[in-house]
């Protein structure tokens, strides 16, 4: 059961990150991710999964930070 939750979290945070990526919505996003986009996760905090989606096709419009655990936990106590 547990390996069939960590694959339903890694799908479901690609699923968000290429929707905020890509500016659609929910709906309109089937089982097919387009070409062009690449994905990273992290699995830096112990139950937390991040993925970035990156649009491959276009110049990055945001500069790129290093994301450290100590901004991680930041964040989720917010």
């Amino acid at each position: 059961e547990d390996e069939v939750n960590l694959l339903f979290t890694e799908l479901w945070t690609k699923k968000e990150s290429y929707i905020k990526c890509t500016g659609l919505g929910l709906a309109s996003v089937s089982s097919n991710i387009g070409e062009g986009y690449a994905f990273l996760s992290f699995n830096g905090l112990e139950g937390y999964k991040l993925t970035l989606c990156v649009n491959c096709k276009e110049e990055p419009k945001v500069d790129f930070i290093e994301v450290t655990n100590a901004m991680l936990i930041e964040i989720c106590n917010r």
